[in-house]
C-alpha cells in the first residue's frame, strides 16, 4: 500500500526530548507515521508539507532520520512534497490511501482527493476528540458529500464512533470503524525489585509513602480538574499516602493554584508537582507509582493513552468513566468512576466559533461531573489494600500484553486499511477528471470573487502582455525571477521557461498563451489559471507588463 498524509507540522517530533508537550495526539500521529514508513505492508509514505516546513530542508532530514528505522533508510520508503504538489501526485492513477490525521481536516482532504484523484484513492481519517468548533464545521460540510467506496473514519474509541453517528446521522458518507489508539511502549515495563525506591530517591520523592500519580498536561480546560485528586488525598490524612502530578502546564498559573489548594487542604507536604519532562523519562513516572489517576472531564479527552502506559508498567488505575476511557479499565485492575453531563448553555454553544479552544473547553468541562464520593471511596480502597493493589497491577500488565500492545493493534490497523483500499479499488470505474466535475467539488474559498471586488482593473483573457527590458534579460539567461522558499513547491520553473519560449509566437495575449501551453506542452495537466499565475508572477517582478 502507498499512503499519502498532509502533515500539520514537522515540529511535532523534530525535538521530542526537549521541546514537545506530552501530548497524546502528537504521540499517536508519530506512531502512525512510523508504521507507514517502516511496516512491510506499506510501500511508500508520501508526506505533504506546508510551505514553511517544505523550505526547512534541515528539519525534513532530521524528521526522516527519526521516522525511519535504520534498516529502512535510503530505500525510497518516504517521499516529501510541498502541499502544492498534491494534485500532481494524486493524478498519477496509482491506488493509495489518503490519511487525514484529525476530523477538523476531513472536508479539506476529501475535497482535495475528489478534485485531483484519477485513480482509486481511499480516504481514511483518525480522530483526536469531538471538541473544537472547526471539527464540527468540517463534519457538517462532509455530511453533504456523496459516499465513496471504502472511505472510513477510524475513531479512537467506540464512544467517539457513537458520537459521530448520533451527531451526523447513520447516512454519514464514511464508514465508522473504531480502533483503539496505540502507544509507544518501548521501556514501559514494571519496576524491578528495588527500582521503585531508586527512582523516587533520584527525583527527591519519599520512599515511605504510597504514591498515586497523574501524568499529562496540567490544565482543567483540556484534560481534567486536578483539585479532585487533592481533595481525595485530604480525605486520607490518616494514611501514609502522597500525590504526584507531572506534566506541561497548559494553563498559566495552574501548578501554583494546585500548590496553594493543597496547602489550604492541609496536605501540601504530601503533594509533589513537576513540570515538563523529556519523553525518554516517561516510564519512570509509572514505575515509581503505586496507583495511576486520571480524572478526565473535558470534551477534548477522547481516549486516555496514559492509562495504557500505566497498565504496561503494571500499575492499577482509577479514572473517570468518560468517553473512550471507559473501554480500557475493568474492576480486575482498577476503577471506573461514574460521570454525568448537563446540557451546555445556549450562550456557550452559540459562542463556540468565537471563543478560543481553551476557554470554550473549560466552560464545557463545568457541565461534566465526576462522582466525587465514589472517587474518594475507591481511592481509599486501593491505597489501603496493598495485596489487592499489587495483584491488580500484575493483572493490568497481563491485560495490556494480551489486548493493547502496538503489535496487536498494528495488525488490526493494517487489515482495516487493506480492506478499505480493496473496496475503493473494486468500486472504482471511471477516472475522475477535475475539469469535468467542477460542479461536484465544493469551493472552500472563492478568491476570484474577492479579488474582482477589490481591483480597479477588470481581468480579461484578451489582455496582452509585452516583455520589458528585464524580461529580455531573463530570456537571454542573464536574470532570473526571485522565488521565495515557501513558494518553491508551487512555482513551476519549467512552466516559466515554457512561457518565455511560447509567448512570442502566439500573439501575446494571456488567454492564447495559456491555451497553447496547456494544449501543446502540458497535455492538459497544467490549468489555464496556473499559467495565469505564472504570468502575473513575472509581471509582479517587472519581467513583463500586462495591458
Amino acid at each position: 500500500m502507498r499512503v499519502s498524509v498532509i502533515l500539520p507540522s514537522i515540529d511535532l517530533v523534530t525535538d521530542p526530548e526537549n521541546d514537545v508537550d506530552v501530548n497524546g495526539a502528537n504521540l499517536a500521529l508519530w506512531i502512525q507515521l512510523r508504521t507507514y514508513a517502516n511496516h512491510p505492508a506499506f510501500k511508500e509514505l508520501g508526506l505533504f508539507l506546508s510551505p514553511r516546513d517544505f523550505a526547512n530542508q534541515e528539519g525534513i532530514s532530521e524528521f526522516a532520520r527519526r521516522l525511519l528505522r535504520e534498516e529502512n533508510r535510503g530505500k525510497g520508503r518516504v517521499s516529501v512534497h510541498s502541499i502544492y504538489a498534491l494534485g500532481d501526485v494524486l493524478a498519477d492513477g496509482v491506488p493509495r490511501v489518503l490519511h487525514t490525521d484529525d476530523m477538523w481536516a476531513l472536508f479539506r482532504d476529501r475535497t482535495l482527493r475528489d478534485q485531483y484523484a484519477r485513480g482509486p484513492i481511499v480516504h481514511v481519517c483518525d480522530t483526536h476528540c469531538m471538541g473544537h468548533a472547526p471539527l464540527h464545521e468540517s463534519m457538517r460540510a462532509t455530511a453533504e458529500l456523496p459516499k465513496r467506496p471504502g472511505d472510513t473514519i477510524f475513531p479512537c474509541s467506540w464512544a467517539t464512533g457513537r458520537a459521530i453517528t448520533r451527531a451526523y446521522g447513520a447516512d454519514f458518507p464514511y464508514e465508522i470503524t473504531p480502533i483503539h489508539r496505540r502507544i509507544d511502549d518501548r521501556d514501559l515495563r514494571p519496576a524491578f525489585p528495588g527500582e521503585k525506591e531508586q527512582i523516587r530517591e533520584s527525583m527527591g520523592l519519599p520512599i515511605d509513602l504510597k504514591l498515586a500519580v497523574f501524568v499529562g498536561r496540567l490544565t482543567p480546560a483540556v484534560k481534567g480538574e486536578l483539585t479532585l485528586l487533592i481533595d481525595a488525598l485530604a480525605e486520607m490524612k490518616d494514611e501514609p499516602v502522597g500525590l504526584v502530578i507531572a506534566g506541561v502546564p497548559n494553563m498559566v498559573g495552574y501548578p501554583e493554584l494546585l500548590r496553594k489548594y493543597a496547602e489550604q487542604c492541609g496536605v501540601s507536604d504530601h503533594v509533589f508537582i513537576f513540570g515538563r519532562f523529556a519523553l525518554s523519562q516517561r516510564p519512570k513516572w509509572y514505575q515509581l507509582a503505586d496507583l495511576f489517576l486520571f480524572p478526565g472531564d473535558c470534551i477534548n479527552e477522547a481516549f486516555g493513552q496514559t492509562t495504557l502506559e500505566s497498565m504496561a508498567c503494571g500499575v492499577p488505575v482509577i479514572q473517570s468513566n468518560w468517553s473512550g476511557m471507559g473501554e480500557t479499565v475493568t474492576s480486575e485492575y482498577g476503577s471506573l468512576i461514574p460521570t454525568m453531563a448537563a446540557p451546555a448553555p445556549e450562550r456557550l454553544t452559540a459562542m463556540s466559533t468565537a471563543l478560543g479552544m481553551p476557554p470554550q473547553f473549560l466552560a464545557l468541562a463545568q457541565t461534566l461531573v465526576v462522582d466525587r464520593q465514589v472517587w474518594f471511596e475507591e481511592f481509599r480502597r486501593w491505597m489501603t489494600d496493598d495485596t489487592a493493589r499489587i495483584e491488580a497491577g500484575n493483572r493490568a500488565r497481563e491485560v495490556y500484553l494480551n489486548q493493547f500492545t502496538p503489535a496487536i493493534q498494528e495488525v488490526k490497523w493494517v487489515a482495516l486499511l487493506e480492506s478499505a483500499l480493496a473496496e475503493a479499488i473494486a468500486g472504482f470505474s471511471t477516472p475522475i477528471v477535475p475539469q469535468d466535475r467542477k460542479a461536484d467539488i465544493p469551493v472552500m474559498v472563492d478568491y476570484d470573487v474577492v479579488s474582482e471586488s477589490y481591483t480597479s482593473e477588470t481581468w480579461s483573457e484578451d489582455r496582452r502582455f509585452i516583455w520589458t527590458p528585464r524580461g529580455r534579460e531573463w530570456q537571454a539567461g542573464r536574470l532570473s525571477p526571485m522565488i521565495y522558499d515557501e513558494l518553491s513547491g508551487f512555482v513551476d520553473l519549467n512552466l516559466l521557461a515554457g512561457i518565455a519560449r511560447i509567448a512570442s509566437r502566439v500573439g501575446g495575449t494571456v488567454g492564447t498563451t495559456a491555451k497553447t501551453f496547456a494544449d501543446e506542452l502540458a497535455q492538459g495537466f497544467v490549468t489555464r489559471k496556473n499559467v495565469f499565475f505564472h504570468l502575473m508572477l513575472l509581471a509582479k517582478q517587472g519581467f513583463l507588463r500586462i495591458e
